[in-house]
């Protein structure tokens, strides 16, 4: 007779109805408006070429850019603001405070599409397509780290980047078993959720072991980019219409950190759930 659910579970099925909403594009093959003008154009072999420079381009900033990387925010404030967020969520869990963490990814992620805007169209000005790739990924994974410091996720550990390029890889996706895809996703984020619970009462002791993503998990990556990305990377390296190529480096970067959030705030609020259950199991 009585609504009895608590705010994570109304945040739950609010997010829910969110994430189904969001998604339903995702799976919707989409015809590339480049493709049809630029296909006569691409000179053979580009496509291969592309996805090699973006595999190496993933290689070297996985494994020896990401304190480069971190240079360019205060990963100590973000870690900082996420406590703070995660006592208050846990002295007063409203809706409110739940919502704190989501809030705070969106800003990130929001900064770093628009600082991809201004770059690629400023790299498309001079015409430079290729050599715009390291820097594209660079402004990619500061995006996605930026995404796991708002809620608590070590994206140094290997599982985690690896999980990372899986979002990449899906994010981009075009086929009709998306969802499928994604459903299978969302059952390492419960796994993953159930393990982050169990962390939060019994912390972890040290600093774990730094290993690196399986190169196959690149690989897929770079595949999913490069196919994505041909046609605009080529227009790119023309001067001035390389505006235009440049330009759709924010759009990219805009649907891969906005399927990322929408992921790890599934994988927080099953967190939440959980930490839940167990206080109720206590009581």
């Amino acid at each position: 007779m009585f609504d009895k659910k608590t705010p994570v579970q109304k945040e739950w099925g609010a997010f829910l109805k969110r994430e189904k909403k969001k998604l339903g594009r995702y799976g919707s093959p989409r015809a590339s408006f480049w493709e049809k003008r630029l296909a006569s154009l691409v000179p053979d072999g580009l496509s291969s070429k592309l996805e090699e420079a973006f595999y190496k381009a993933f290689q070297v900033t996985l494994q020896e850019g990401t304190g480069l990387i971190e240079k360019t925010y205060s990963k100590e404030r973000l870690e900082a603001e996420h406590k703070v967020r995660t006592y208050q969520e846990r002295l007063m869990p409203t809706r409110k405070h739940i919502r704190e963490h989501t809030k705070s990814a969106r800003k990130q992620a929001e900064l770093a599409t628009a600082a991809a805007g201004v770059q690629g169209a400023g790299l498309g000005l001079l015409g430079i397509g290729l050599p715009d790739i390291p820097l594209f990924l660079a402004s990619l994974l500061r995006s996605l780290y930026t995404l796991c410091l708002s809620y608590g996720i070590d994206y140094r550990k290997s599982g985690e980047q690896e999980l990372l390029l899986e979002m990449i890889e899906l994010s981009l996706y075009q086929g009709e078993d998306f969802f499928s895809r994604d459903a299978a996703l969302n059952r390492k984020l419960y796994a993953l959720a159930a393990k982050d619970a169990e962390k939060a009462q019994t912390p972890e002791k040290g600093m774990p072991a730094r290993q690196k993503p399986s190169p196959e998990a690149v690989r897929r990556a770079s595949k999913a980019l490069s196919r994505e990305l041909l046609y605009l990377k080529f227009l790119q390296g023309i001067p001035l219409a390389g505006v235009i190529g440049g330009v759709y480096d924010s759009i990219y970067m805009g649907r891969i950190t906005k399927y990322a959030s929408l992921k790890m705030e599934r994988r927080h609020l099953l967190k939440l759930m959980k930490n839940e259950k167990k206080r109720g199991k206590k009581n």
